[in-house]
């Protein structure tokens, strides 16, 4: 009871048809030149920049009754890459969707409502800005057979400093 509904978003969707970026698991493929940003088709663009947005505003913002705040990720989803997802106008009309919605959007801090360093632990307090730290409890965001956890001990610290210096911590689990 009382429990904030927050919904983890990410605008990169390697699975679908219009997706025109990197895929995750084509990262050890040596035919291909991480190095250099993917070609974008603005048509195809286009169709994806509809999924995503039909995803988030049709669907989960609408269907699920209220959400407390829409996580997005995947940073390299800037116009500046090549990616004009319109992200601006989408948080936008979020927003009309679900009253006080929080936004966290880790490509664009002008929609961002609060920080969210990526596994590192913050040593120093921080005032300034709400923020929460994300670290994995291993070394991978997703479940992975091989993967070294952290042990109880570390998680009650990584616990103790974020919020003796005025953070939240986020563990993150990934699914088997």
């Amino acid at each position: 009871r009382n429990i904030g509904k927050w919904l983890y978003f990410s605008k990169a969707d390697w699975t679908a048809p219009t997706w025109q970026g990197p895929c995750y698991y084509e990262k050890n493929d040596p035919y291909i030149d991480h190095s250099k940003p993917p070609v974008i088709v603005p048509e195809i663009l286009d169709e994806f920049n509809t999924f995503f947005k039909n995803q988030l505003l049709k669907e989960l913002l609408v269907n699920y009754g209220r959400v407390d705040c829409i996580w997005l990720d995947t940073g390299f989803m800037k116009a500046e890459n090549g990616y004009d997802i319109q992200i601006d106008k989408t948080i936008e009309e979020a927003r009309k969707l679900q009253d006080g919605l929080i936004v966290v959007d880790r490509a664009n801090e002008k929609n961002e409502d609060y920080w969210t360093p990526e596994n590192t632990l913050i040593s120093e307090p921080v005032t300034n800005v709400p923020w929460e730290a994300i670290i994995t409890l291993g070394k991978h965001w997703g479940f992975t057979t091989w993967d070294e956890y952290n042990d109880e001990h570390w998680v009650i610290d990584a616990l103790l400093t974020t919020i003796s210096n005025g953070g939240n911590l986020c563990l993150g689990v990934g699914p088997k």
